[in-house]
């Protein structure tokens, strides 16, 4: 996505909370944005945002995660998020999204230095 459309989603998914302070999903789509933009501490606090209010959404987990890989020295903390990220997909009847979760926790465990 361009980084315009990136600016135009996070002013889109403001309003949206400006609405409803609540919608997680929301925060997890704005943080979504904003990591595009390289703003990735921006979007992990949109994460935290939305696991505060859902604690077991397995995408805001996922997400967090996932931008967490795009930070240096973040990798051990994006292993357990999606650690929890698999738990909760799992516990949601998704053995999918959790079977790909735990792969990619092989991937970043098999890349980590000795």
């Amino acid at each position: 996505m361009p980084k315009p459309e990136y600016q135009q989603a996070i002013e889109d998914y403001q309003k949206a909370l400006n609405i409803d302070s609540n919608n997680t999903e929301a925060y997890i789509n704005r943080g979504i944005a904003y990591s595009g933009l390289g703003e990735h501490e921006t979007a992990i606090k949109d994460y935290d945002d939305a696991i505060r209010i859902a604690p077991n959404n397995a995408d805001a987990y996922y997400a967090k995660a996932f931008t967490q890989t795009l930070i240096e020295g973040k990798k051990q903390e994006a292993i357990e998020n999606y650690r929890q990220a698999a738990k909760l997909y799992q516990e949601q009847n998704k053995p999918k999204y959790s079977e790909n979760t735990l792969k990619k926790i092989e991937e970043l465990s098999a890349s980590e230095s000795p």
